[in-house]
């Protein structure tokens, strides 16, 4: 690909999408088109006489006819020059009503597949579908080509594209994965009881093959086309970023093909040492640039400091923490090309609310826990900053709350209204804290 009439004159088309196109889903998802561009009719358009083009229905969702016609398939695409193959998944599954409960292809597509492929290795494959997708194939086809649910234009469209009248430049907004034991879910869909637990948390789609350091299919953000970009040139224009400020990522796209196309540069930030749960990555912007053949061109992104809060649920808002973030420039979430050091500052402390059941170790790290417990203590049991120091540190280990712990290994109990004041006293300490670093 893409098909030139010198060297391609025999294409054999294969798949009842290619006459009959899936451009959407079910239920709700369903349109009136007002013009359906069919595949094959596009195809014969650009072939035009220089190209002959036979057909072939393939495959059928009756399981009798199935048989027959992929093995009358299989026998015709072995003189083409080339072999053009639409699948899909199983229809009705996509809407409302119903939920997919398989990433296969509809039945005897992958099968399809494989024989054509074993048949005449030139084999480009088709794939309409509402989302992921299993493609145990893959290896053994030259191509593959993702149009996902295009809508009344697709037919149109897969023909420029395969005779490259138009340079394809989508990236894929989905991982990929090489098989469903891989997924998420895998283990909690679809529930039961009528209830599904989401256990990923945070790490929905890409950031859960990250965090597990699983191999896709595809990731996200992957994409290919008929000519090659390079990345250089990175720069920030901070190295440090607080809460109401924003950072300014510049880079060069350069296209090193010898066609023009269009490059989606893509920009995330990986985390040091968070806080919080957070994702290896996440994806905080994108621009599609079009180039020349040859042309440079330089892309400037703006990322406000709150794209790289998290929320914080103990304080019930979103927060900026002291790390240090990397910002990738990236042509997929596993392309990484260019990487540079950002300094975020924190919006808030890093020491969690002080309760009844905290244990010492927390108020030990936290600097205006620590000084006000230790006044408390001298205040309370008149002893010295010193003495009080020493108690604090005797508790450390105890994986009791500091109260019990101090009620059960020193025998020293405190009044239920002093213990509170002495509670609410550190959290106003420690908010009035946050504001002023806010």
């Amino acid at each position: 690909m893409p098909i030139e009439p010198s060297k391609v004159k025999r294409i054999a088309v294969v798949g009842e999408g290619a006459g009959v196109p899936i451009i959407q889903g079910s239920g709700c998802a369903t349109t009136m088109p007002t013009v359906i561009d069919v595949p094959l009719e596009e195809i014969f358009k650009l072939a035009g006489s220089d190209i002959e083009i036979v057909t072939f229905r393939g495959t059928s969702e009756v399981d009798a006819e199935r048989a027959g016609l992929i093995a009358e398939a299989e026998a015709g695409v072995a003189g083409a020059d080339m072999v053009v193959v639409f699948v899909n998944n199983e229809n009705g599954y996509d809407g409302e009503g119903s939920d997919r409960r398989t990433l296969a292809l509809a039945p005897g597509h992958d099968e399809l597949v494989e024989r054509l492929v074993a048949a005449n290795p030139n084999t480009v494959v088709v794939v309409a579908s509402p989302d992921a997708v299993v493609m145990p194939w893959i290896d053994k086809v030259p191509a593959a080509i993702e149009i996902f649910f295009s809508g009344q234009a697709m037919g149109g469209g897969i023909a420029d594209i395969l005779f490259g009248r138009v340079n394809p430049s989508g990236k894929l907004t989905t991982t990929f994965p090489k098989r469903m034991e891989d997924m998420p879910t895998y283990l909690t869909y679809p529930g039961e009881n009528g209830r599904h637990v989401y256990s990923e948390g945070v790490h929905v789609g890409y950031r859960w093959y990250d965090a597990r350091k699983i191999e896709p299919l595809f990731p996200f953000g992957h994409g290919l086309s008929y000519t090659q970009f390079a990345y250089s040139d990175m720069a920030l224009d901070k190295s440090e970023l607080r809460l109401g400020e924003t950072v300014t990522v510049s880079f060069t796209v350069t296209n090193t093909g010898s066609r023009e196309g269009k490059e989606v540069a893509q920009i995330y930030a990986r985390y040091g040492a968070p806080r919080l749960i957070r994702p290896v990555r996440e994806l905080k912007s994108f621009a599609k640039v079009a180039l020349k053949p040859g042309e440079s061109r330089k892309v400037a992104i703006a990322i406000p400091a709150e794209d790289l809060c998290a929320y914080d649920t103990a304080r019930q808002r979103w927060a900026l923490d002291d790390d240090t973030v990397v910002i990738e420039v990236a042509a997929s979430s596993r392309d990484v090309r260019l990487e540079a050091s950002l300094q975020t500052k924190a919006s808030v402390s890093e020491h969690r609310r002080i309760a009844r059941d905290t244990q010492p170790v927390f108020v030990l790290a936290n600097p205006i826990a620590r000084k006000m417990f230790g006044a408390f203590l001298q205040k309370q049991l008149t002893i010295s900053a010193e003495d009080a120091d020493r108690m604090l540190e005797h508790c450390a280990n105890s994986f009791f709350g500091i109260f019990t712990t101090f009620d059960r290994r020193l025998r020293k109990s405190f009044a239920p209204t002093d213990i509170d004041a002495l509670i609410a006293e550190i959290n106003r300490e420690m908010e009035e804290q946050e504001r002023r670093m806010a």
